[in-house]
């Protein structure tokens, strides 16, 4: 029975090592990958402030080559514009000019509109001849007219690329962000859950090393009360010993058969004892 009790205490003792070394490997591999998460989220960190300091990456440099590419459509247009302003300017002081010929020589103006315009009759009347210059007059306003409309829609169209080419680098700032953000987010939850299962296995840790520490103790007290033990059964034996050799000296052995029985009982015993003591010690050790 004591040996079988021994057997059971020493398997324990053993499962108890064991299971504590698969604790403390299982809290250096978590504390591990707490360390790696920590480098990532700083990692994370410094992306997602370099994101908003910095504006210029592969998509905002396209948008910038697409603004480049409009800014020269604009600027094609707008020699057009200039080029249709300065004909309808040249229009407008020709036609101006022909007005004061005519006030000033209606006859010479009559003749000089023939040769010049080619839309005029000699004969004319004057009334009709004053309708045309307004209809002229009217028509070059209506260029002018048009001419500011073309430039003021120009002006418009520039402004709404140049909106655009903003609006879509601040939605692709806002995606890149809100990507790095959910990633930071996920980092953080499985630093959580490692840490939570950090103090977890720290927990067990505490608990089995406590329950090692427990057994520990039991096993030296049952040490030190087997030793005390085999103390007392060296002093009985001795005595006894003493007290055979008396008998053997005084011829009384063969009545005192049970004393010497005694004797070989205690000794079994104290050989039993010793080989449990040794055997204890040799596994603490």
């Amino acid at each position: 029975m004591k040996e079988e009790a021994l057997k059971q205490r020493d398997e324990m003792v053993s499962c108890l090592l064991e299971e504590l070394v698969k604790v403390r490997q299982g809290l250096a591999e978590s504390e591990d990958v707490i360390r790696n998460l920590k480098t990532k989220i700083q990692e994370l960190e410094e992306d997602k402030k370099r994101l908003r300091e910095t504006t210029t990456d592969n998509s905002v440099a396209h948008l910038q080559d697409e603004l480049i590419a409009s800014k020269l459509r604009e600027a094609e247009a707008s020699l057009s514009l200039k080029d249709l302003k300065q004909r309808v300017q040249e229009l407008s002081t020709q036609w101006q000019r022909q007005l004061s010929e005519q006030r000033n020589d209606p006859a010479a103006s009559s003749d000089s509109g023939a040769k010049k315009l080619l839309f005029w009759e000699s004969g004319r009347s004057q009334d009709l001849q004053k309708l045309e210059e307004e209809l002229m007059t009217t028509r070059i306003r209506e260029m002018e007219t048009l001419t500011e409309l073309k430039e003021l829609r120009l002006k418009v169209m520039e402004l709404e690329t140049q909106v655009q080419v903003s609006t879509n680098q601040l939605r692709r700032q806002d995606e890149e962000s809100k990507k790095v953000k959910e990633e930071l987010e996920e980092a953080l939850v499985r630093e959580r859950e490692l840490a939570n299962k950090a103090r977890e296995q720290q927990h067990r840790y505490s608990d089995l090393e406590s329950r090692m520490k427990d057994e520990l103790m039991n096993v030296k007290i049952k040490f030190t009360e087997q030793s005390q033990t085999v103390a007392e059964l060296k002093q009985e034996i001795s005595r006894l010993e003493t007290k055979n050799s008396e008998m053997l000296a005084e011829g009384e052995l063969r009545s005192n058969l049970d004393e010497s029985d005694r004797v070989r009982d205690l000794q079994d015993k104290v050989a039993e004892l010793k080989a449990e003591v040794r055997y204890t010690t040799l596994t603490f050790e």
